[in-house]
């Protein structure tokens, strides 16, 4: 009498393993690691200006506006990743938040200049000294001549982009 054959246990299905080219050439990714960099900074310093009741595009204007003030809206442009129409009613909304104010060009009437208040120059100062303080703990082990060399390559790619795409970006 012939023994009933067994069933074999299926197959598990292999594990996919990486193949060794395109992982490394994911690992040295500048665009995926800078994506990365990009979203966790920004979930940790949308905490900061959060705090201040203030929106992403918000807080990009109004660093700008604190950092180089007096300058027309239009000035805007060249310090932020934002377009006309959401530069404007990032300013519009930091206007009626009282902190930011316009005025009549000193150099021609015809233009408006945009300061910050007293109220938006203290709320960006907190909001500074926030992100300072976020900076240092995730540079935190990091020898200063590593961190200026970091921030010197990235100078280095962004005037090299710059170049290839115009100035504007």
């Amino acid at each position: 009498m012939a023994q009933p054959k067994s069933k074999a246990a299926p197959a598990k299905p292999a594990s996919p393993q990486p193949q060794a080219e395109p992982a490394s050439a994911f690992e040295g990714n500048l665009s995926y690691h800078l994506s990365i960099l990009s979203f966790l900074l920004g979930k940790a310093t949308a905490e900061v200006y959060g705090a201040e009741d203030l929106t992403t595009h918000q807080w990009k204007v109004l660093s700008v506006i604190c950092s180089y003030a007096p300058m027309p809206a239009s000035g805007i442009m060249q310090w932020v990743t934002l377009d006309k129409s959401a530069i404007s009613r990032a300013v519009r909304k930091l206007h009626t938040a009282g902190l930011i104010e316009r005025r009549l060009s000193d150099s021609d009437a015809r233009f408006s200049e945009i300061l910050p208040t007293r109220k938006g120059r203290d709320s960006y100062r907190r909001m500074a000294e926030s992100i300072q303080r976020l900076q240092a703990s995730v540079l935190d082990g990091l020898p200063q001549e590593k961190v200026r060399d970091m921030f010197d390559a990235f100078s280095h790619m962004e005037a090299q982009l710059r170049r290839r795409f115009g100035a504007a970006g």
